[in-house]
């Protein structure tokens, strides 16, 4: 017996209808959607979005800000272990590589 009633046992599912997706990081509720398949598959599909993706960091203002500290640094004589990791990312941009 298959009855849309809520609560039967044997409902099935209707375009709209949300679903809950448990995954390691997250839980998304999504709606079921028709699969356009035309009955040569299954009959609903479900999209799950992707991972958001970041946006890429402003390096040239990095690379500024670097470059103010280490001149900060050296007028205050406090040069040492930090202004040659400075030195040595600052160098590293300079050849083409991410600091």
């Amino acid at each position: 017996m298959t009855t849309n009633k809520p609560g039967s046992v044997n409902q099935q599912p209707v375009e709209g209808e949300e679903i809950m997706v448990n995954t390691p990081y997250d839980v998304f509720t999504l709606p079921l959607q028709p699969s356009g398949l035309g009955g040569k598959g299954p009959r609903f599909v479900v999209h799950v979005p992707g991972p958001e993706q970041q946006p890429a960091p402003d390096v040239a203002a990095l690379a500024e800000a670097l470059e103010l500290a280490r001149r900060t640094l050296a007028m205050a004589a406090l040069e040492g272990e930090v202004t040659r990791r400075i030195d040595s990312a600052l160098a590293a941009h300079r050849k083409g590589g991410d600091l």
